[in-house]
């Protein structure tokens, strides 16, 4: 189920891209571009339509998606 970024709470949409743009990513590994820059980067990709939420019934889970 594909989920409309401006149906999710401003906060939340953060905590779930925060979420994407770190998972891979070492606790210790130094970064060249900053949190703050990724999130902002993910969110145009969002707003242009690039990418896109969808949730998953059967892992009860969401997370960010190249569109088809």
């Amino acid at each position: 189920m594909v989920i409309p970024a401006n149906r999710l709470d401003p906060e939340t949409l953060r905590v779930l891209i925060e979420e994407f743009v770190t998972r891979d990513m070492p606790e210790d590994c130094p970064t060249e571009v900053p949190l703050d820059v990724k999130v902002a980067q993910v969110m145009e990709q969002l707003r242009k339509g690039l990418i896109e939420i969808r949730y998953d019934f059967d892992t009860e889970s969401c997370g960010l998606f190249e569109k088809e």
